[in-house]
């Protein structure tokens, strides 16, 4: 197979079906395949390099990914509405604005080694409840999966949209690290309650 790059809006709002297999792809495209609701699987190879902002946007059948390049980088709002993804792991440097917004059966995310950025409402409208992250990462860390953390503690970056009850600066990062709540940490989390 010859085919390399899959172009913008390509195959946007199509009738695609099952699992699609991209293993060729280096790029995939802004909305490439947004909106084939009925799209179940995506397999892509170790050549693949990006994909595009709301490349599987509204895919909502969509729930197995599997991408096995190291590094990948991924648009904003690559995923969101893609209402069947339990799980995914992220392999590239940023975790975009929004990647996984609306993924309402989302649960698992494993943040990898590589990524030393995420983006505002990256979870948001989620059922996440527990961040993994790998051991190398020197970025991030996650005391107890509950919320990621950077600047050694001191920055709050997101808090798992399940978590529930108050918020306090010093259950979160210990010993009153956290100084700064970064942008769209608790959005649309419900469960919060208080801020002490």
């Amino acid at each position: 197979n010859n085919l390399k790059v899959i172009n913008q809006n390509a195959f946007e709002n199509c009738a695609l079906e099952g699992t699609i297999d991209l293993s060729s792809i280096h790029m995939i495209s802004d909305y490439a395949f947004a909106g084939n609701q009925k799209l179940e699987g995506v397999k892509t190879g170790d050549t693949l390099i990006s994909i595009g902002s709301y490349a599987f946007a509204g895919c909502k059948k969509l729930a197995d990914i599997t991408i096995t390049a190291d590094k990948v980088k991924y648009g904003s709002y690559a995923f969101t509405g893609c209402e069947s993804i339990k799980e995914f792991t992220v392999n590239g440097a940023v975790l975009p604005e929004g990647m996984f917004y609306e993924c309402d059966s989302l649960e698992k995310v494993t943040i990898g080694k590589d990524v030393n950025d995420i983006g505002e409402f990256a979870f948001r409208d989620t059922i996440l409840s527990k961040f993994e992250i790998d051991k190398k990462n020197k970025t991030f860390e996650t005391p107890d999966g509950l919320y990621i953390i950077a600047n050694k503690g001191k920055e709050l970056v997101a808090v798992a949209p399940s978590v529930e009850g108050e918020f306090s600066a010093a259950t979160m990062g210990g010993n009153d690290k956290v100084e700064v709540v970064g942008n769209g940490a608790f959005s649309h989390n419900t469960q919060i309650n208080s801020v002490v």
